[in-house]
């Protein structure tokens, strides 16, 4: 005897016999669609009619193709989400809640009754269940605040052609059609979904917001210290990030990184947040990286050691010189002596006479400076009227047989200042001698 199976249309014929008390038989199972398209999150009922000549039936149940034939109800994956519903005899739906991608699948009805199981081996209800998704097909053009652009809804369901969309932009229903094109401007949200089933929409479209940034140790930036620089904004599709110094673009990464950071990293910053729909740019940051302490501890300490060092060679040279040497010579603005200058030798000798610069002077001058510890040589110059000056203790000797030969004198000797090293002879002369003045003036 041949029975057939008929599935929204299709009819698969097959042949089976069966002997039972009352002569060969006809079994079947009808189901109402043969392939049904949903919505993730939504609920589908799947539901079938069936027949037995051979009576009673003894159970029902439903089960999905590459699983056996294990009762859904019975299944973990489906816990608590499935439901088989019976409102007559002879026909069987299957209800799944809260549909998931992984729930695509080949779903089959069967029956057993004493002598009879129907087989799995004939196909079932093909169930795909998508999650739409809008996509930008076209991009129009771009104004500076809006982007004219042609969406497109997209599911994975086959053909989709059959299939009616509808629009929505924030949240207020548009059009109803496959596509949909429109000026968008930043804020705007748009959703598409199934006609009838408009309570599961598709993930939202928009233009991204306007990107935050923030910089990572929020405290002081020193330099030499690790600083990370994010720039983040909500948008689908997701956002391109590119990051600007000065006006200048930097990097292309929704992080900058500096592991090391140094005073030439100063600067402002910004970002930019880029999709399919339009782009929008975040505020400007700025960037001080400050000395660190340690850095300039060193230097400090640097410099006080270089200057330490400096005093020290300075005292160090002092006490070996022993003196300064002083020169009180005054020149013409042609850069020569005083022609009529007075040069005059000071020697505190411990006799307290004064010594004559004689023929001998220079051999008695070096033998002194063998005995003495410390010489110093200086040369004290009077312009032609000494005695104008008020606060040498120098009084110059003129008489009047040296007035008339001032003029033939020509060459001048220098003479040499002999001081003690010992500073107390030093500190008994100086009362003795301190307004004293000895002076030897030798013509050539």
């Amino acid at each position: 005897m041949s029975c057939s199976v008929n599935k929204l249309g299709f009819k698969i014929s097959f042949n089976y016999n069966f002997s039972g008390i009352n002569g060969e038989r006809c079994n079947r199972v009808n189901y109402s669609k043969r392939r049904i398209c949903a919505v993730k999150g939504s609920s589908v009922d799947i539901s079938s009619t069936y027949n037995s000549y051979e009576s009673p039936i003894q159970s029902t149940s439903w089960f999905r193709s590459g699983r056996g034939s294990e009762d859904l109800r019975e299944d973990s994956q489906y816990a608590g989400r499935v439901e088989v519903i019976e409102t007559e005899r002879g026909r069987s739906t299957l209800r799944i809640r809260d549909l998931t991608e992984s729930d695509s699948a080949e779903y089959h009805f069967k029956f057993k009754t004493q002598r009879f199981e129907w087989k799995s081996s004939l196909p079932g209800t093909t169930l795909t269940v998508t999650a739409l998704q809008v996509k930008v097909s076209r991009i129009i053009s771009v104004h500076e605040s809006q982007t004219e652009a042609e969406l497109k809804c997209e599911s994975s369901c086959s053909p989709a052609g059959r299939l009616s969309f509808v629009w929505f932009k924030n949240n207020q229903f548009m059009v109803e059609q496959s596509s949909y094109q429109d000026l968008f401007n930043p804020g705007d949200v748009i959703s598409c979904a199934f006609k009838g089933h408009e309570d599961y929409r598709s993930a939202s479209v928009y233009i991204p917001e306007v990107p935050s940034v923030s910089v990572s140790p929020s405290a002081e930036i020193v330099e030499g210290s690790s600083v990370t620089l994010t720039c983040s904004s909500d948008a689908n599709p997701a956002a391109n990030y590119t990051w600007y110094k000065e006006e200048q673009p930097i990097s292309q990464e929704k992080q900058i990184i500096f592991s090391s950071i140094q005073s030439s990293d100063s600067g402002k910053y910004c970002c930019t947040a880029e999709n399919e729909l339009g782009k929008t740019i975040s505020k400007v940051i700025s960037i001080n990286v400050k000395y660190s302490w340690k850095k300039t501890a060193v230097v400090a300490s640097v410099t006080v050691l270089i200057l330490a060092v400096i005093i020290i060679c300075g005292i160090i040279f002092i006490r070996r010189k022993g003196c300064f040497k002083i020169n009180l010579s005054r020149e013409r603005p042609d850069n020569k002596p005083e022609e009529n200058a007075y040069y005059y030798m000071f020697d505190p000798a411990p006799s307290g006479r004064p010594k004559r610069d004689g023929p001998s002077a220079p051999a008695q001058s070096r033998a002194a400076e063998e005995q003495q510890d410390d010489l110093c040589y200086s040369s004290v110059t009077f312009i032609k009227k000494p005695e104008e000056h008020d606060y040498y203790n120098v009084l110059p000797i003129k008489t009047k047989r040296r007035k008339e030969k001032d003029e033939e004198v020509t060459d001048v000797d220098y003479t040499v200042v002999r001081l003690n090293s010992t500073q107390r002879l030093r500190d008994q002369q100086a009362a003795e001698y301190s307004s004293a003045l000895y002076s030897t003036v030798r013509k050539k």
